[in-house]
């Protein structure tokens, strides 16, 4: 006579065998999310840049005044004068303001328009063009970048590297790789 036994259980075997394709599974997934992760961080330091970039630009129209985006250290309402300033590494905050006297630093005849703190120190920014790195980018009273353009680095942990380069019109455009 054979008995049979209503089992509602797994068996040993059949834990080990779902545990080590979770282990095989875990072990592919999550390079890739790294990866996913890194790219992400470069692209919103980007968005959040581009956007920087294009409220000092709209500012300038609207208010005819010359307008000047800079890199400030954490708590400061001056423009970092450190070596790679406008990596967020480096300085923790950038600063929109009315240039009056268009020298590019925030004193005390300049109006404050916006500051905005970065949230990521692991993404390096280097403005690669124009050469030397310049303290400032600014916009004249009708809306064009004082410089002939602009390339600005942004590197993430990874090898992860993107270039915006920015006209005189103040168009902005993103590239894979780094500034050339």
């Amino acid at each position: 006579m054979i008995v049979h036994r209503n089992s509602s259980g797994f068996t040993l075997i059949e834990l080990m065998v779902t545990l080590a394709v979770a282990i095989i599974l875990m072990a592919s997934l999550v390079p890739a999310y790294t990866t996913v992760v890194q790219r992400n961080e470069v692209t919103a330091n980007i968005n959040a840049f581009v956007g920087e970039l294009k409220f000092a630009r709209s500012e300038a129209l609207k208010r005819g005044e010359v307008i000047s985006l800079c890199p400030a250290t954490t708590g400061s309402t001056s423009c970092n004068t450190a070596a790679s300033r406008w990596s967020p590494s480096v300085s923790g905050e950038r600063l929109v303001f009315v240039d009056i006297d268009a020298d590019g630093e925030f004193d005390g005849t300049d109006v404050l328009l916006k500051r905005v703190t970065t949230n990521s120190t692991t993404v390096g920014v280097s403005v690669v063009d124009p050469d030397p790195e310049p303290a400032f980018l600014r916009f004249s009273p009708n809306g064009l970048l004082t410089a002939a353009s602009a390339s600005i680095q942004f590197s993430g942990a990874g090898g992860t590297q993107r270039c915006v380069s920015l006209t005189l019109t103040g168009r902005s455009t993103v590239a894979s790789g780094g500034c050339s």
